[in-house]
């Protein structure tokens, strides 16, 4: 079949100029993925920065971004966040002391642990009817689009609170998040080998994930607060879980900075840190 536009066009790609290479499996998940726009585009970017230089994950600026999808800074922020909710793609948010962190970037090519989050925004309002409440479901236009008749008895404030958490968007946990529960329990444990620490040390990661990016905390200040919080007589005795580690946290980072011996800590606390600081957690050993 003859391409019309052959003779339009002032350039003629070539596959050996270069090419990307995804697996047949992959390449039919991201067609039947159902994402946006901008969604398309940053996936298609990042597997440009990773595989198509032979990479596992990449270090990627928001400006390369922006300058190549012609996306905005904050339209691409809001893709890469719901992107990585949906756990099509990997963000490793560095901690760099005196310069500006570039995140690291991966492609996740195991599709089926994807989750299909709709980024359709839908408006609800309802009225009781006969001891029934009629819905009427509207989009983010205003057009309406369904009406349904719901045979229950009104909800209770238990069983609001109930269905709420049950749709409560799953926490994605970054590598920092990681990170800094692994640091809090390793230096609570130095203090107090019996203390009781959650088995499944994820349970700690919410509070973490809040006070970034809810309370606007640096993962270098919530480092440093830790480091503090175990080192300091009173606190160490206090701060036994992120939950009260993000309580107390305004305090915490005054008497931290205002502390001359925020940097005391023992030898074997040292040590700890330093392990701490070296793990590579969430690495694999294969490609990706």
């Amino acid at each position: 079949m003859k391409n019309p536009y052959k003779a339009l066009s002032k350039i003629n790609p070539q596959q050996d100029k270069g090419n990307r290479q995804i697996a047949n499996d992959v390449y039919d998940a991201l067609v039947r993925a159902k994402l946006s726009g901008s969604e398309y585009q940053i996936i298609l970017f990042i597997i440009g920065k990773t595989w198509g230089f032979r990479k596992h994950s990449d270090g990627i600026s928001y400006s390369q971004i922006t300058e190549k999808t012609g996306l905005t800074r904050p339209g691409a922020i809001n893709t890469m966040k719901k992107l990585e909710q949906k756990r099509i793609i990997v963000v490793d948010r560095k901690v760099v002391k005196g310069s500006l962190p570039v995140n690291e970037y991966l492609f996740n090519k195991h599709y089926d642990t994807w989750l299909n989050i709709s980024s359709k925004q839908e408006f609800t309002s309802s009225k009781v009817v006969n001891g029934s409440i009629l819905v009427n479901k509207q989009n983010k236009t205003g057009k309406q689009m369904k009406q349904k008749l719901v045979n229950h008895s009104l909800h209770t404030k238990e069983s609001l609170t109930k269905e709420t958490l049950q749709k409560k968007e799953p926490l994605v946990a970054n590598q920092n998040h990681l990170r800094l529960v692994s640091l809090l329990k390793t230096l609570i444990l130095q203090n107090d080998p019996k203390a009781k620490i959650p088995k499944d040390i994820t349970k700690w990661i919410d509070p973490i994930d809040k006070l970034e990016r809810i309370d606007g905390r640096s993962p270098e200040e919530i480092a440093r607060v830790i480091q503090f919080s175990q080192a300091d007589d009173f606190w160490k005795a206090n701060i036994l879980s992120t939950n009260n580690l993000r309580k107390h946290f305004g305090q915490l980072l005054l008497k931290a900075r205002k502390s001359a011996s925020s940097d005391g800590l023992t030898d074997k606390n040292r040590r700890s840190l330093s392990a701490i600081a070296n793990l590579n957690l969430g690495k694999e050993t294969d490609e990706s």
